[in-house]
């Protein structure tokens, strides 16, 4: 710390105290007059208890005077001294006690004199009771009536003497019992009586109580006010009395506490502050003394650490950077043909683009890793049999072969004189292979044929587990016990509901029915709602799983797996919601017979229910009706693709002419698309063309033209039915009030009156409610052709850009007619349309991000 300044002290007291002042004599206190009536005896020194004779009064009275019966007065009178006076015998008074000194006595005896202040008190004031304490580090003069202070370097010892500080201790003012002490890392330049405690200066230091700071030996140093010198990091060194280390130049080094650095011998190099010389590295030199290393030039290499040299580089070998370890074997495709190069040559800019060469080759005798060698080729058209090598094939394999190229997993090839890989469709059937292996034995036990697509029915059946992407045994595997769950609950659910319908009071029955028309309208909206969304997420996994067949990219996976989530159930898969159900009902063919033939039975046997309720006069026959038509619209786009899949077939190997060609069913392999069977296939499928994809809409657009005129003529304008309940309200609240009725006929539309005798027992309500008079008649089959152009129609697409671009088309076409038109009566249900427009369209440009790869893989 700074050293305190001294301030000048106050001159010592003398510790002896000055004589007690003479006090003046106090005036006797005066003695009280006597009464003259009646006259007392003249006391005596000790007083009588009674007078012993009477003294007549000069004036007779007429009464005598009675005997007193006060005792008689003592020859000398009572006196009290209160505190802060004494007894003065002399003058026989009280008098005060003078400044300096104090009396506290209360009670006889009356003290003779006053009592000085103790050491350490005073008191300024005559006739003081008591004496007060003195500051902290002053000492009271030796009257008692004033404090003073010690010098500096001194202490107040006791409260009553000034001692000097010792050695080590110090004091910028006197202090009280001790002085300060001068820690480590200061001094006080004095052996004693040391006023102030300065820090050591840079290079010195000390201890506590040091008088003097000692300078720090060779190879330490300290910065100011330290208790020792701290030694010097290694790379640094000092003299004697160093304030800070220096460091070592580049090219020296020191160990700690050095006094001087050494130079760094040959192979090795240090900068600035180096607590050791470097080794060089490999590939790097130095000389003696040097600050860095020397990498070796382009051409040349060093192998060793604390290298004095470089070596240039042996024929075949290359170092084309500086600081090489070690000269470079060519690489394949390239060759080194001189000694000490610093390049390599490129065989495919020697040689033909295609050709390459072994590590270390001084020539181009193989192809590239990226190709393999076409023997028969090569034969015929020597330096031209390098081919590139496709998907599916390891392309870091060397000196390849078409004889011996194997393929990844997931990818399968049909012969050895194949040149075409393909992606397996069920990437885990395929399990890949190298050398010569193909066809069957790329797959896994239980598949088998074109790219591993058919499961075998040998020994105990396999079925394809589409969530696997494989073949799974049938004994192995069950259907999953949250499937069954699912169906059990849906089971219980309609037979609870049919019990509860059967069972039901009347007037249960009447509360329902009740509550079903006060809500008619709120259940109608939430079933459109659910259409929509139906119909939306249909039209996507058809659309995506589509596209995929076509060779193009999967979806997000965290879109796709919310789509895949639905899409067993929407597309009508049996086989993928009830996995091992194809254990017994093998192949596509059961798809197609099971989904048409279903279809046709549930529609035969609504009609018969329908005729038989209308033949026993039931009026709700209709709904029967309505109902299969509402089912039609969720089901006719997945069972129209279960029927355009019958005529898409794909050819293997159809680009080599030596090899015999395959066409198989795209959606089944064990289809051949050349045998008979498939011929009788394909005529069911046109007839099932007839019935659902082109006949059910027709049969839609007939029976909706049929009610356009009563579609026009109950229109009803919702701007009029505002205004209508708007005079009624007003009418209900009395004159005087007032409703707001503008703008509405800036968003009036046109709804169709459900009420209408012939349309309110219409079984087409699904395709026309909601929907503007103008366009009921056509819009629902519109909408369906839509549908079927997204999910059957691209089909007829094998090129991806040709489906893309068709699916983008429609998409966008949809959406301007949507937005144009607004065909719905609710502004509700044209926004929720539109968004169901929109996420379509946006699926196919994600879709189509995807395939161009403009975010990587």
């Amino acid at each position: 710390p700074t050293p305190m300044p001294t301030p000048m002290p106050t001159p010592v007291p003398t510790p002896m105290p000055t004589p007690v002042p003479t006090t003046p004599v106090p005036t006797p206190v005066p003695t009280p007059m006597p009464t003259p009536v009646p006259t007392t005896p003249v006391p005596t020194p000790v007083p009588t208890p009674m007078p012993t004779t009477l003294v007549p009064t000069a004036v007779p009275t007429p009464l005598p005077t009675p005997v007193p019966t006060t005792s008689p007065p003592t020859p000398v009178p009572t006196i009290e001294c209160e505190p802060g006076t004494y007894f003065d015998t002399t003058m026989s008074l009280c008098a005060e006690c003078t400044m300096g000194r104090y009396t506290d006595t209360t009670t006889p005896p009356w003290p003779t004199s006053c009592l000085l202040c103790k050491v350490g008190k005073i008191n300024q004031a005559a006739g003081s009771s008591g004496c007060t304490d003195c500051a902290t580090g002053k000492l009271s003069s030796s009257d008692r009536t004033s404090c003073g202070d010690c010098d500096a370097g001194t202490y107040v010892l006791n409260g009553s003497s000034c001692e000097e500080c010792p050695s080590g201790y110090y004091a910028p003012t006197a202090q009280v019992d001790a002085c300060l002490e001068c820690s480590a890392g200061d001094h006080t330049s004095v052996a004693s009586k040391a006023t102030t405690c300065s820090s050591c200066d840079g290079g010195t230091y000390s201890a506590d109580l040091a008088i003097n700071c000692t300078s720090c030996r060779p190879g330490t140093s300290s910065s100011s006010r330290q208790s020792s010198c701290t030694d010097c990091e290694a790379g640094k060194f000092s003299d004697v009395g160093a304030a800070s280390c220096e460091s070592c130049e580049g090219g020296t080094w020191s160990n700690t506490s050095a006094s001087s650095c050494t130079a760094c011998v040959a192979g090795k190099a240090s900068g600035t502050a180096a607590p050791e010389c470097e080794t060089c590295n490999v590939g790097s030199y130095s000389n003696s003394g040097a600050t860095s290393c020397e990498s070796c030039t382009p051409g040349k290499f060093q192998s060793e650490q604390g290298g004095v040299a470089c070596e240039n580089c042996t024929k075949g070998k290359f170092s084309d950077t500086t600081g090489a370890a070690s000269c470079q074997s060519a690489a394949e495709g390239y060759f080194v043909p001189h000694v000490g190069m610093s390049v390599q040559y490129k065989c495919s800019s020697e040689f033909t683009p295609d050709y390459t060469s072994s590590e270390g080759s001084k020539t181009c005798d193989e192809c590239l890793n990226t190709h393999y060698m076409d023997d028969e080729l090569e034969s015929r058209k020597p330096l031209h049999g390098c081919v590139k090598k496709p998907p599916g094939v390891d392309k870091q394999d060397t000196n390849t072969h078409l004889s011996t190229m194997g393929v990844k997993p997931g990818y399968y090839r049909r012969s050895s004189a194949s040149t075409q890989v393909y992606s397996c469709v069920y990437r885990a059937n395929c399990v890949g292979g190298v050398n010569s292996t193909v066809g069957d034995d790329l797959c896994s036990s239980g598949s088998h044929g074109p790219l591993c697509t058919v499961c075998r029915s040998d020994g105990p059946g396999y079925f394809i587990d589409v969530h696997k992407a494989m073949c799974v045994e049938c004994a192995a595997e069950k259907v999953p016990w949250h499937t069954w769950l699912v169906v059990s609950l849906v089971v219980t659910t309609i037979a609870l509901g049919v019990a509860a319908v059967a069972f039901r009071s009347q007037g249960a029955r009447w509360k329902m029915r009740s509550w079903a028309r006060k809500n008619h309208d709120s259940l109608n909206r939430l079933g459109d709602t659910f259409t929509v969304a139906w119909v939306t997420i249909q039209t996507l996994v058809l659309l995506i799983r589509n596209h995929k067949d076509t060779g193009g990219e999967d979806p997000p996976s965290l879109y796709g797996d919310f789509l895949s989530s639905f899409g067993s159930l929407v597309s009508l898969d049996v086989f993928a919601v009830f996995p091992g159900t194809d254990c017994w009902y093998k192949g596509y063919v059961w798809s197609l017979v099971g989904n048409t033939v279903a279809a046709m039975a549930l529609t035969i046997a609504a009609l018969a229910l329908f005729n038989y309720k209308k033949r026993s006069g039931d009026k709700t026959a209709w709904r029967v009706l309505k109902r299969l038509v509402w089912v039609s619209k969720l089901l006719l786009p997945a069972i129209s693709l279960t029927i355009a899949r019958t005529f898409r077939c794909i050819t293997y190997d159809d680009d080599n002419s030596e090899l015999d060609k395959i066409t198989v069913l795209s959606v089944d392999h064990s289809i051949d698309c050349e045998s008979s069977y498939y011929y009788i296939l394909v005529t069911y499928a046109l007839f099932m063309v007839v019935i659902f994809p082109v006949g059910v809409p027709l049969i839609w657009l007939v029976k909706l033209r049929g009610l356009r005129e009563r579609f026009d003529t109950t229109a009803i304008e919702t701007s009029a039915e505002i205004e209508i309940e708007t005079e009624t309200e007003t009418t209900r609240e009395g004159a005087g009030s007032s409703t707001d009725t503008k703008g509405g006929s800036s968003s009036a539309k046109a709804v169709i009156d459900m009420k209408e005798p012939v349309l309110s027992v219409s079984p087409l309500q699904s395709l026309f409610r909601g929907i503007q008079p103008q366009y009921a008649a056509y819009f629902e089959v519109a909408d369906m052709t839509r549908r079927l152009a997204l999910t059957c129609g691209t089909m007829v697409f094998t090129s991806l850009g040709h489906f893309v671009l068709f699916s983008l088309s429609v998409a966008m076409l949809s959406l301007v007619a949507h937005t144009q038109l607004l065909p719905f009566d609710t502004k509700l249900m044209d926004n929720i349309h539109s968004v169901a427009h929109w996420q379509t369209l946006l699926a196919l440009i994600v879709l189509l991000v995807r395939d161009a790869s403009m975010f990587g893989p």
